[in-house]
């Protein structure tokens, strides 16, 4: 019984479904998503400086194919992000001068 307890007791991970979790607000989720942002960007950092180990014929072909990786994982990151934003109601950029007047 000890045990359920600890259990009920614990937050929701991210990664799992919570029916109990508030839903997160709007300053909470651009907040999440400025660490997001940040994370990708290290990201980017280490996997370009692992990029530029070895010869030059390799770090050609190296560069090219994390350019690639980390335009993928930016727009899968960005469209994520609209996304949720648009789940709260929120739109793109450009209606953000529309909703401040």
């Amino acid at each position: 019984m000890a045990d359920v307890q600890g259990v009920d007791d614990k937050p929701c991970e991210e990664s799992l479904p919570c029916t109990s979790q508030k839903q997160e607000t709007r300053d909470e989720m651009l907040s999440r998503h400025r660490k997001e942002i940040s994370e990708l960007q290290n990201k980017e950092i280490s996997l370009k400086k692992a990029a530029a180990k070895g010869s030059k014929a390799e770090q050609k072909a190296k560069k090219k194919q994390v350019e690639e990786e980390i335009s993928q994982l930016s727009s899968k990151l960005k469209e994520k992000q609209a996304q949720e934003l648009s789940s709260l109601g929120y739109s793109n950029g450009n209606d953000k001068a529309i909703s401040t007047i």
